[in-house]
């Protein structure tokens, strides 16, 4: 091989040399509430954190004599941590809110039914057709990963909705547990005609019983 070849491939591998997975450094929970305040001390609702975060890959430059290590988002990671275990009785339900400019609402649920574990995740965006009340938005089934008392959701970017990429900038975010009413058995303070359905006309909609959770931070996908 030509000695110039050879020149200008090991300064090609120096210039760009990528690494499979990183993380950007980790943003302190957008949301933190007090351990042991939820109703009937339910630790397995009893909201302690939420994080919102990235996973991502990182690729090493070289400028000048100096090495720049560039960090690229590939993933939103939504973390909910509790005081223990989720439950595992149905039904319970555990919900992160949250809004995204230029997207709107994010909406996640995760809930013990009947049939057992189910998930969503819902996206105000993309806009639909103003002739069509029903278009519009992303709806996505989805459920966590459980590790010890942490609930972890992944969801790459690719995977979402145009408005919703690095740069985003989220805030206003809620989070909230709900659990069976001992007397009808049903989910929320309302009369829970929706039971785990997202539905804004359910009166049950955003209310806990059990235990929420707010921050007024604001976070950028970066």
């Amino acid at each position: 091989m030509p000695r110039l070849l050879v020149t200008a491939l090991a300064a090609a591998a120096v210039l760009a040399t990528p690494v499979l997975a990183g993380a950007a450094p980790a943003p302190a929970p957008q949301i933190v509430d007090p351990s042991g305040d939820a109703v009937g001390t339910q630790s397995s609702l009893d909201i302690v954190s939420v994080k919102f975060s990235t996973t991502g890959t990182t690729t090493v430059i070289k400028k000048g004599k100096k090495k720049i290590t560039v960090y690229t988002p590939t993933k939103l990671v939504v973390t909910e941590t509790l005081a223990a275990a989720p439950s595992t009785q149905a039904p319970t339900r555990y919900r992160i809110q949250a809004e995204i400019d230029g997207c709107g609402s994010l909406d996640l649920i995760y809930a013990n039914g009947a049939d057992g574990p189910v998930g969503s995740l819902w996206l105000d965006c993309p806009e639909g057709d103003a002739s069509d009340p029903l278009s519009g938005g992303t709806l996505l089934d989805v459920t966590p990963k459980i590790k010890g008392n942490a609930l972890t959701w992944e969801f790459s970017l690719k995977s979402l909705p145009k408005q919703v990429k690095v740069g985003s900038v989220i805030s206003g975010f809620r989070a909230y547990t709900d659990a069976a009413d001992p007397l009808t058995g049903l989910i929320g303070t309302g009369d829970g005609a929706s039971a785990l359905l997202n539905l804004p006309t359910d009166p049950t909609n955003g209310k806990a019983v059990v235990d929420s959770g707010s921050g007024t931070a604001v976070w950028k996908i970066a």
